[in-house]
C-alpha cells in the first residue's frame, strides 16, 4: 500500500514528522478545506481501496483484518468508522455520546440533543461520514469524488454528501460501529 498525506499549511510540525516516513506528501492550497484535501488525496493514490482519515484519527490493532472482511462483500462501497472521542469537555462528551449511541441511546443530555440537532441540520440527508472512511475507488470515480459540492458542504458535511451519491448509485454504505479507530 501507500500513504498519501495532504497537508493544508499545518503549523503543528506535521511536515517535520512526515520527513521521517515514506509518504507521498501533497500540499493543499485551500487551508482547512477537508473535502478538497480528501479529493486531492484519493485522486493521487494508486489503490483500489481508499482510507480517508482526518488528522486527529489513528487506527488501532485489528483494523485491517476486519476492514478486509467487511469489504469482502462486493456490494459494499463505503464504510464509515465510528470513532471514539477523547472526552475533555462538554462538547467532546456530546460528540462521543453521539458517535457511539446516537439519539436512540437512553436519556440523552440537553447539550447532546442540541449538538445532534445542529450536526444533523448541517447534513439532513445524513448517511455516512466521519473522521475515518473506507471507500472503493470505483465508487469515488463513479460520483466524481468531492467535485461539484459547494465550499460550505465540503467543509462541514462533504463526506455525507458523497456517501449519499455512492448509495444512490447502488452501492451499500455502512457504519462500522465498533471500528478500532
Amino acid at each position: 500500500g501507500e500513504i498519501v498525506v495532504v497537508d493544508g499549511h499545518s503549523t503543528d510540525g506535521t511536515l517535520n514528522v512526515l520527513s521521517e516516513y515514506p509518504v507521498k506528501l501533497l500540499l493543499e492550497e485551500s487551508k482547512g478545506d477537508l473535502g478538497m484535501a480528501y479529493d486531492i488525496g484519493w485522486r493521487n493514490a494508486q489503490g483500489e481501496i481508499i482510507i480517508l482519515l482526518d488528522s486527529d484519527v489513528y487506527l488501532e490493532d485489528g483494523f485491517f483484518p476486519k476492514a478486509h472482511e467487511l469489504l469482502s462483500n462486493d456490494k459494499v462501497g463505503w464504510i464509515s468508522c465510528a470513532a471514539r472521542a477523547v472526552v475533555t469537555n462538554r462538547l467532546t462528551k456530546a460528540q462521543a455520546e453521539e458517535w457511539v449511541g446516537g439519539m436512540l441511546a437512553p436519556a440523552p443530555s440537553r447539550f447532546r440533543r442540541l449538538y445532534t440537532r445542529i450536526a444533523y441540520a448541517m447534513a439532513p440527508e445524513s448517511l455516512c461520514g466521519g473522521p475515518c472512511m473506507i471507500v472503493r475507488r470505483t465508487c469515488l470515480e463513479a460520483v466524481d469524488g468531492f467535485q461539484g459540492l459547494s465550499l460550505g458542504t465540503l467543509r462541514c458535511c462533504g463526506d455525507v454528501s458523497v456517501s449519499q451519491r455512492v448509495a444512490n448509485r447502488g452501492w451499500k454504505t455502512i457504519w462500522w460501529m465498533d471500528a478500532p479507530v
